[in-house]
């Protein structure tokens, strides 16, 4: 389960208007770590894409979940 939905499930749990949990689902989506993290997927791609390297072995920048995380970490 996501950020978003754990936030909207736990003011639903609460009992708040559903409009409430769904405005809470959505400020818990922006940020770096959710939402914000496509952006940044996206730049990478873009510019993996646009590298002589890849470009002259003709790769796709693809990534197992375990490198993306050791990536982040360095």
């Amino acid at each position: 389960m996501n950020c978003s939905a754990a936030a909207a499930r736990h003011l639903a749990s609460g009992g708040v208007y559903v409009y409430t949990a769904l405005a809470g689902a959505v400020g818990a989506l922006y940020g770096p770590l959710h939402g914000g993290a496509n952006e940044v997927a996206v730049a990478l791609e873009k510019a993996a894409l646009s590298d002589e390297y890849f470009i002259k072995r003709k790769l796709y920048p693809n990534c197992c979940w375990d490198a993306q995380n050791l990536c982040s970490i360095i």
